[in-house]
């Protein structure tokens, strides 16, 4: 993966990744991020 200007999306899909794995860990309730 290049990192030239993937700080903006390296958030985005952290944000992504949390918002996919939230339910999981706890117990389908959405985290407000």
């Amino acid at each position: 993966m290049a990192r030239r200007k993937g700080r903006i999306k390296d958030k985005w899909r952290e944000k992504r990744w949390v918002t996919v794995n939230a339910p999981d860990s706890f117990n389908n309730v959405p985290l407000a991020y």
